[in-house]
């Protein structure tokens, strides 16, 4: 799973740029404190892949809770 993930991240993050490229692999790694710091920073919790995917979807997909609460809090 770690491996497909780690893939999906370079195939499908075509149009993400710099800290949004970042906070997607602290989404996927669930590395909340990574993801508080990149949204602090002004990291685009809005940002979309080409194909519609989400940050939010990332971290749904993934299972990672906390990870979905902040970005939820952070969308407000």
């Amino acid at each position: 799973m770690i491996a497909l993930s780690a893939t999906i991240l370079v195939a499908s993050s075509s149009l993400l740029q710099g800290a949004e490229q970042a906070l997607r692999k602290a989404v996927i790694g669930g590395d909340l404190k990574q993801v508080q710091t990149l949204i602090e920073k002004g990291a685009d919790v809005n940002a979309a892949r080409e194909n519609g995917g989400t940050l939010l979807m990332d971290a749904a997909y993934q299972s990672h809770t906390e990870v979905v609460k902040r970005l939820l809090f952070a969308r407000r």
